[in-house]
């Protein structure tokens, strides 16, 4: 254990002193925290804006107004109308004064806007107070209750419901938001720390220093080493980044707008990291070792990046839109699958205690072979020089 935690800190050293990695990581926590004030800024804009929607209404349709307003607090939109006649109604539509204005008489009536396309919302909005309205004269001409009437129908309305259990998709901007940005930083944290350990072990085999290591402690010591010390680099990244998204989100006020608890899912979200980490980037310092020059490194770790895609792409499309469905049950608790789709099935619904802990299970068998097929093509292929090395070749050798 005393050689590996002395090749770990030669590595956290090595990489802590590389001017790059602080720019890097700087770089990064700007942009994070200039992301959480410039969505802060354009979400309170966007919000101050469609506060309350001003309506004009001429005088002939006096009574509409309250119909108007009814249906836009029915739909959590708050609508304002006043008595506005037609030649002024221009003028306060292109000063900004009134979002739109609704005039003549019933069988003409017209709805007006400063310009085109205006509001589709708020024009489907006036058309169904204009519906309720009239059927609400009609039916007090012919001497009914017009709110008796609209009351019945109100409590015939069906009940909206799903085959599919999906809460919150589609409809809450906050947890996709939180998905996407979970993804994205287990994404980066696995990319740069496969990369990081990659130009490692290229750099010692290619000088010749790994000779000179291997002298002293063994094949497996200096792997166990390299990825312990890169591990906890990425670790702390990945946990900075997290905690600059949460600080940047509660300082620009970003965490009123978010419906999801983002303790437990930092929590989670190191959890799976370290998971993806032991799964990828394992395996890519020990396919790493195949190359023979720095030219051959994109060329042996080409494979890992499609082994990383895949998932990626499948958390952020499918778990998004159908986090209860078979696909994603079954992705979520896959190989290679569940660092990625689990956590962001978890943002969205609760996930069966059974389908966690099969996940976790899975997972921590993948570690286990991974880790030895990355162990087993270091120790074989580390000392291998002249052409690059075939990973079935490094299989085979004895």
């Amino acid at each position: 254990m005393r050689e590996i935690r002395l090749v770990a800190r030669r590595e956290i050293r090595a990489a802590v002193a590389r001017r790059s990695f602080a720019i890097s990581t700087s770089i990064v926590v700007v942009a994070i925290v200039a992301a959480a004030f410039i969505a802060s800024y354009f979400i309170n804009r966007a919000q101050e804006e469609n506060t309350v929607t001003l309506v004009g209404v001429s005088e002939e349709l006096a009574g509409f107004g309250p119909a108007l307003t009814a249906l836009g607090t029915a739909s959590d939109r708050t609508i304002e109308t006043r008595a506005v006649e037609e030649p002024a109604a221009d003028a306060e539509l292109t000063e900004g004064d009134l979002d739109a204005w609704v005039g003549g008489e019933l069988g003409s009536t017209e709805l007006r806007f400063r310009s085109a396309p205006g509001d589709e919302q708020l024009t489907q909005m006036v058309f169904g107070a204009m519906n309720s309205y009239v059927l609400g004269l009609e039916i007090a001409e012919l001497g009914g209750d017009p709110g008796e009437v609209m009351g019945a129908v109100g409590a015939s309305l069906p009940e909206l419901t799903y085959a599919e259990d999906n809460d919150g998709v589609g409809n809450d901007f906050s947890k996709l938001a939180v998905a996407w940005a979970m993804l994205a930083l287990l994404f980066m944290g696995i990319i740069l720390s496969g990369s990081l350990i990659s130009m490692g072990v290229v750099e010692e085999k290619t000088s010749r220093v790994v000779e000179i290591l291997l002298a002293t402690i063994t094949p497996t010591q200096l792997f166990a080493g390299k990825v312990l010390g890169i591990g906890i680099i990425a670790f702390g990244q990945v946990l900075l980044y997290a905690l600059a998204g949460v600080g940047a989100a509660a300082a620009s006020g970003l965490l009123a707008n978010v419906t999801v608890s983002l303790g437990p899912q930092v929590l989670w979200l190191l959890w799976w990291f370290l998971v993806g980490f032991f799964m990828f980037v394992v395996l890519w310092g020990g396919v790493s070792a195949l190359a023979a020059r720095q030219e051959d490194v994109g060329a042996v770790t080409t494979p890992m990046l499609f082994l990383l895609f895949i998932p990626f792409y499948t958390a952020m499309y499918l778990p998004t839109n159908a986090p209860n469905s078979l696909a994603s049950e079954i992705t979520s608790m896959a190989p290679f699958m569940a660092p990625f789709v689990m956590p962001v099935r978890q943002v969205f619904v609760n996930v069966p205690v059974w389908q966690l802990a099969t996940a976790v299970g899975v997972s921590l068998l993948t570690i286990l072979g991974t880790v030895w097929l990355a162990a087993r093509v270091y120790h074989r292929g580390v000392l291998h020089t002249g052409s690059r090395l075939k990973l079935r070749e490094a299989l085979r050798r004895s």
